[in-house]
């Protein structure tokens, strides 16, 4: 018997760049997209995220914009649809992430980690454990303002880990007990 999967979407994360330094919410911007934009029981539409650092300035790096631990991002715009009501207390953020050198490269696969100094539970988090703010509003059906409501910016804790450098990354939200698995 394979074990229920709730619900699953796929996130890609894209850096927005530009040449004319680090000016607020124009260079310091990221773009979260939906890979697949089928039905889900949570969908992405348009959602872009400023970046700053530690003492919440702008940040860029090449004009670039990067994020930073510590830091902050601010949601700019975006809104996060809720097609069906969601059991948040079993919601599991599951990462892939592979940085850009041939030292590290790929660190986690679908919420494991395949690399030996990289822990599993850093590949598979809890999102109401990292931040029940955004986990309350995600309970129920309906389309929700990002902007509206998450005006704040959003800490991004320091890290133990060695995360500096180019990364590419994809986030599945995933509910229930079963394990997203990518046909290679």
């Amino acid at each position: 018997m394979k074990p229920a999967i709730l619900f699953i979407s796929l996130y890609f994360i894209e850096i927005v760049s530009s040449s004319r330094g680090c000016k607020d919410e124009i260079d310091n911007v990221i773009g979260i997209y939906e890979i697949d934009e089928g039905p889900s029981i949570i969908n992405l539409k348009g959602i872009k995220l400023a970046t700053y650092d530690g003492q919440r300035r702008p940040h860029c790096n090449n004009a670039k914009a990067e994020v930073t631990f510590p830091g902050f991002v601010k949601v700019i715009e975006g809104e996060l649809i809720v097609n069906e009501k969601v059991e948040i207390s079993s919601l599991q953020l599951v990462l892939t992430a592979e940085h850009n050198s041939l030292f590290i490269g790929k660190v986690c696969k679908n919420g494991k980690s395949v690399n030996t100094f990289v822990d599993d539970d850093v590949c598979n988090l809890d999102l109401c454990e990292y931040s029940k703010e955004i986990c309350n509003l995600i309970s129920k059906p309906e389309t929700i303002s990002l902007k509206e409501k998450i005006p704040n910016l959003i800490p991004i804790p320091e890290t133990d880990s060695p995360v500096e450098g180019e990364w590419k990354g994809e986030v599945i939200t995933k509910q229930g007990k079963g394990m997203a698995q990518n046909e290679d």
